[in-house]
């Protein structure tokens, strides 16, 4: 069913530029229209098909990988309660726009992030992939960066080798290239070369040359930092720039396999320590309520990581009916939950969720989606007639970053607009 380049590495490192001469020798990205719009922050164009572009976004949103992108990516990915519905979306997308061309192009630089997804369906579609990753010194990227967001060096650095890390892991097994930035803007002919050779489909003329030519130019590249000035970050930034040089120097680096040894021991040292660096921090999720003692509560630990897991609070014998006020996060967040039931010597019972004062509760194929605000009364709970000691046992998935909190807010303040006014 045809061949899909697919251009991504780390920001500020010339996937732009590769798309563009992309462009220029004749591969289809999208109609001019449906591209997403140039800013301030690149007036050349991003070359990025924006409906793909949009669900990209929600992707790494359902995945929770943080602000900045920096969570470990989910082994359990495809229970995220919007993954089915992101993946029939972009399936959707490409058949109606890029099936019908034998080779087409699509450019995002968090294709390595998420790319579990378009593995899937491109696999659905009987589509070949041909990876284009993109490489520049991860100094000149976070100095980059930090020019155009104010973004601190550190964060830049970090980002950097968390995409390359990804896209060169996902890359196994993968036709593939390496481009790297400096040489795309010097030589973008030379650049594209090992490219258009292991795709039978990209014929370019000379007409398509030219175009290229005045397409990309070498004052686009304002980089300083030497491969010796990495000497001064932990080595493994090092490591993976000198494994990309290697790739990108000699196209046929990747054919011993010994290379992809080196990308499997980058990944599970970037691993290691990526654990170690989760930007939320953790919470002791709480369920509250008044027993014969005044207020009493029981607390179970609980961390945004992306996957599923389950929250059992132990709860002493109290009367039918009493209420339990859970806080399941300290910040805005999105919980989904899809089991919630108590346990007790005579077997498991359903437990109603209802939504505190200051949290709404939809449902979606089943599985509900709680948006919480503040820290407390976040769910509401009843107790059954039961005897004997109880444990309330919900099984849930926390979703909390900057963005989130945001749309989580906002969502709230309609609501609370809306109930306002409806009185």
């Amino acid at each position: 069913m045809g061949t899909a380049i697919m251009i991504m590495g780390m920001l500020r490192s010339g996937t732009s530029a590769v798309a563009n001469a992309l462009d220029k020798v004749g591969v289809f990205l999208g109609k001019p229209s449906e591209m997403k719009p140039t800013d301030h922050t690149n007036p050349e164009g991003y070359w990025e098909f924006k409906e793909l572009n949009d669900l990209d976004n929600e992707c790494l949103l359902a995945l929770d990988l943080g602000d900045h992108h920096l969570r470990l990516f989910p082994a359990q990915w495809q229970e995220v309660p919007t993954a089915k519905a992101l993946l029939d979306r972009i399936e959707s997308t490409i058949r109606k726009n890029f099936l019908n061309r034998p080779l087409w192009a699509y450019k995002d630089p968090v294709l390595g992030l998420i790319w579990p997804f378009y593995n899937d369906v491109l696999g659905r579609l009987q589509v070949d992939p041909h990876f284009v990753i993109c490489v520049r010194n991860p100094l000149d990227v976070a100095a980059s960066m930090q020019r155009r967001t104010a973004q601190p060096l550190n964060i830049g650095l970090a980002q950097w080798l968390v995409f390359m890390i990804a896209c060169l892991k996902e890359s196994i097994g993968r036709s593939r290239t390496v481009i790297h930035y400096d040489r795309m803007l010097q030589d973008p002919k030379g650049a594209l070369e090992p490219l258009i050779r292991r795709i039978p489909e990209l014929t370019p003329g000379e007409a398509h040359y030219r175009g290229l030519l005045d397409a990309v130019k070498p004052a686009m590249n304002h980089g300083k930092a030497s491969k010796e000035d990495l000497k001064a970050l932990p080595p493994i930034f090092l490591a993976t720039y000198e494994l990309c040089l290697a790739a990108a120097n000699e196209p046929n680096a990747f054919e011993t396999g010994e290379l992809d040894q080196h990308i499997w021991a980058l990944y599970n040292e970037r691993n290691f320590w990526q654990s170690l660096t989760l930007d939320l921090p953790p919470f002791y999720a709480s369920a509250a309520w008044t027993g014969l003692r005044g207020m009493e509560q029981s607390t179970y630990f609980l961390v945004p990581s992306g996957d599923w897991q389950s929250a059992r609070f132990a709860l002493p014998p109290m009367p039918q009916g009493t209420e339990l006020y859970i806080t399941l996060y300290f910040l805005p967040t999105v919980v989904w939950i899809r089991k919630a039931v108590y346990r007790s010597q005579q077997g498991e019972t359903p437990a109603s969720i209802s939504p505190g004062r200051f949290a709404f509760l939809t449902e979606e194929n089943g599985i509900k989606r709680l948006e919480t605000t503040f820290r407390w009364e976040q769910i509401l709970v009843c107790t059954p007639m039961l005897q004997g000691p109880v444990q309330l046992e919900i099984e849930l998935l926390l979703q909390s970053s900057s963005r989130v909190r945001m749309e989580v807010l906002d969502h709230v303040a309609e609501e609370l607009h809306a109930r306002l006014y409806n009185k």
